[in-house]
């Protein structure tokens, strides 16, 4: 398993590749669905979580977007079965995580079903204040036209008037309950296009026999259609049709560059994810042809499973029965988009722009007003209090953050004297020096400084002059940062955007610190392994004070890499911290095995960053992530200002780990010495009584 990005996974197996995109954690959830196609690759997965964020910001619901691709081309039987559970298992940690996955194209309820039992994941646990009058999957058996009902009246909407005719690109789920329902609408459907052709006549399909004719899939039985209706077995043949309003309700890409120009209709409503492509649009807009976007129109699903999630459905006395929860559901979508509608189009007309470019401004303007606490879980999850954590960051907004952790407000980190700079951090650069020989400088600086590597806390350590309880109070501090640490490495991968070098790299490495996703191999693991051998509780770990620098450094290095640049990021947050691990690890492992005598199990947490090739997992340590970022530095920090600014950011990293060494050296060291009692009590006691 390889996570491309802090938000991106990927899985390959011999029978298929999978992907995971979480675009968005809001509230501690995200939401998309799963597709299963021979040819479904990672930008299609990415570019779907995002327009899943952008459907549930205009919905107004708080939740992320979310996506999974199954890239296998397996038919129906045992071995595909074996892939979805497969699948299932390895996003298992996900779905327990709050990233729900559902149906999408190619996954039927019942592979979800098969998905969600590998994983062990109890799909009765998903609105646990309001449980849910029958299963969620009969619950879809009677919301199966939701998202064609809101594709309906999205259209309504944009085009008023009965007599309209009407064109449908696709007649699955979402094209036959769209087509029913614009009837009733006073609409006229003349053409449907399935996967052998089109359907057609010009004066209105009987839509009754067409549906009569269709199977689960969308595909029509052209031999039990009545006589007199039009056949055509090309498969584009639906651009030529002339009607009034054409509505996408197949697979993404569908308008491009190369086809748009045949577009007849005078209004497209995109009833699939991402039917037209940016060139489409181009070119549909310089025709006067306005698109209604899939985030506004193709949302009925997405809404239904997110107000679920998000338990925001009414109560029992409101809705007891599935047939009123039904009737509230269908309701409740098609108002949300009625109102959608009408807001994205009066905004497109007072900004001049087109109704795509006003839907996706008028989502994004929603996104931060959709944040909210996470909702209670029923039951612990893993790594529940560093999800705290990073959801209390989440709830600032990035000015709040930037100001919270800005230089005017930090403490002088002077104050700890175990080692500074060699130079002043406010030196420019004159000119830009030859990477190589920056980066070597660097490392010389790096090695060299006191505060980057050993101090006064860890060469007491390393001398065996410090009891157990001291040991004891340093590992729950070291434990507090050790879970922090993989959102480090995430968040440099995540911010590293088209730099696919180094979100390979840094994937690499957040699947290490997490032990290639074995829940017994993860970092935090290993030190909670360390810190029983040395008679410390999982109880007393997981409820850690931590010293004011300890707090400090963690927050402070969180800053340094989600709201810089991401080779500042990486300088900080790698580079300058891993350079010095394994020499430091190698001396602490050997003074606790002395000391205390810790086995080889004990610190296998020293041994996997300084390197063992006894390991079942050994990567090298964290002298081949050091040279991986050396290697990116190289690369990339080639102008004066990029080289300033990547040493500034591991100058302001090694400066935050002096203050938390600090903290480790005046709290176990300091605080425990006869002159320090005598210190504080001469500095709090009343004038006459002071020595």
């Amino acid at each position: 398993m390889l996570p491309l990005l802090g938000d991106t996974f990927v899985v390959q197996s011999p029978d298929f590749q999978g992907y995971v995109v979480v675009d968005a954690m809001v509230g501690g959830r995200a939401v998309g669905g799963t597709r299963m196609t021979p040819g479904v690759t990672l930008d299609d997965v990415a570019g779907l979580a995002n327009q899943m964020s952008l459907k549930l910001a205009l919905a107004g619901l708080p939740i992320g977007g979310a996506k999974a691709g199954i890239r296998c081309a397996l038919p129906e039987g045992e071995r595909r079965d074996r892939a979805l559970r497969d699948f299932g298992r390895w996003a298992a940690p996900l779905l327990r995580d709050g990233v729900y996955l559902g149906s999408d194209q190619g996954v039927t309820y019942r592979d979800r079903a098969i998905l969600f039992e590998a994983a062990g994941f109890d799909e009765s646990a998903i609105s646990p204040r309001r449980p849910l009058p029958c299963s969620w999957g009969q619950l879809w058996e009677h919301l199966a036209d939701i998202t064609g009902h809101g594709v309906a009246e999205a259209t309504s909407v944009a085009v008023s008037g009965e007599g309209r005719t009407v064109a449908l690109q696709g007649f699955g789920i979402v094209g036959r309950g769209a087509a029913q329902e614009l009837t009733q609408l006073g609409a006229i459907v003349v053409a449907v296009a399935d996967r052998l052709g089109v359907v057609a006549a010009p004066g209105g399909l009987p839509l009754d026999l067409v549906l009569a004719a269709t199977d689960a899939a969308g595909t029509i039985d052209r031999t039990a259609l009545p006589d007199g209706l039009l056949l055509s077995g090309r498969p584009d043949a639906w651009l030529d049709v002339d009607a009034d309003i054409l509505v996408l309700a197949a697979g993404g890409g569908a308008l491009h560059a190369g086809n748009a120009d045949r577009v007849q209709a005078s209004l497209v409503v995109e009833g699939a994810n991402s039917p037209c492509t940016r060139d489409a649009l181009r070119a549909l807009a310089a025709r006067g042809i306005p698109v209604l976007p899939g985030i506004v129109a193709n949302c009925g699903s997405a809404t239904v499973t997110a107000l679920v999630l998000t338990d925001s459905l009414p109560g029992v006395d409101d809705a007891p029965d599935v047939a009123s929860l039904t009737k509230y559901l269908f309701d409740r979508v098609g108002s949300q988009v009625r109102d959608t509608t009408r807001e994205v189009i009066a905004r497109a007309n007072r900004s001049g722009v087109s109704w795509y470019e006003a839907a996706e401004d008028l989502a994004r303007r929603r996104l931060p007003r959709a944040s909210g606490p996470a909702p209670a879980r029923s039951g612990p999850t893993r790594s529940a209090q560093t999800r705290s954590a990073q959801t209390r960051w989440q709830s600032q907004s990035q000015t709040e953050r930037t100001s919270t952790m800005s230089s005017d407000t930090m403490p002088d980190l002077a104050h700890a004297t175990v080692g500074k700079p060699s130079t002043r951090l406010s030196d420019p650069l004159p000119q830009a020096q030859d990477p190589g020989d920056f980066v070597d400088g660097l490392t010389n600086e790096v090695l060299t400084s006191a505060a980057a590597n050993i101090g006064p806390f860890y060469e007491r350590l390393i001398a065996g002059r410090i009891p157990l309880s001291g040991v004891q109070a340093w590992v729950k501090q070291w434990y507090v940062d050790s879970r922090m640490f993989p959102s480090v490495i995430g968040q440099i991968a995540a911010n590293a955007g088209y730099f696919y070098d180094a979100r390979q790299v840094m994937g690499a490495n957040f699947a290490e610190e997490l032990g290639e996703f074995n829940p017994l191999r993860e970092h935090p693991v290993t030190v909670r392994q360390l810190a029983r051998a040395l008679g410390v509780s999982d109880e007393e770990l997981e409820f850690t004070e931590p010293y004011p620098e300890t707090l400090l450094y963690v927050e402070y290095r969180q800053h340094l890499v989600r709201d810089y640049h991401w080779l500042e990021g990486l300088a900080a947050g790698s580079f300058a911290i891993e350079l010095t691990i394994p020499n430091r690890f190698r001396k602490i492992a050997a003074a606790l095995s002395a000391q205390f005598g810790l086995d080889d199990e004990a610190l296998e947490v020293f041994r996997i960053h300084a390197g063992d090739e006894r390991l079942e997992l050994d990567y090298g340590g964290d002298d081949k992530h050091a040279g991986e970022a050396q290697d990116l530095i190289r690369k990339y920090a080639v102008t004066a200002e990029m080289q300033h600014r990547v040493r500034l950011a591991m100058w302001r990293s090694i400066e935050a780990r002096k203050v938390y060494q600090w903290g480790l050296f005046r709290e176990i060291c300091l605080k425990h010495d006869p002159l320090w009692s005598t210190i504080v009590a001469g500095s709090d006691a009343p004038a006459e009584q002071t020595v």
